[in-house]
């Protein structure tokens, strides 16, 4: 199995938080994403942090220079993004 690197948005918890933890147990290095990762997602993001394989990056999508800062990041670090799993949800006030 060729190692990938992964980028989950929304991993601060459900499908999100239990994909990044299987994908890395896998073996693959992860991009962990979620907002305020010292603030109220603090201990969510630190859980990752110690997992082998993921690392915790604090982005907004809604913010563009957030989204384009992580991804520099990830393409400094790894040279590539291999998946993306698009899990972050989105809040609609009506």
């Amino acid at each position: 199995m060729d190692r990938k690197v992964v980028l989950i948005t929304g991993t601060n918890s459900g499908f999100g938080w239990l994909t990044a933890q299987s994908v890395a147990a896998l073996g693959h290095k992860v991009y962990a994403t979620m907002r305020d990762i010292s603030g109220k997602n603090a201990e969510k993001a630190k859980t990752l942090e110690e997992m082998e394989n993921i690392t915790v990056l604090d982005v907004s999508l809604t913010d563009e220079q957030s989204v384009k800062t992580a991804f520099n990041k990830i393409i400094a670090a790894e040279g590539t993004i291999d998946v993306l799993v698009n899990n972050a949800g989105i809040l609609c006030l009506a």
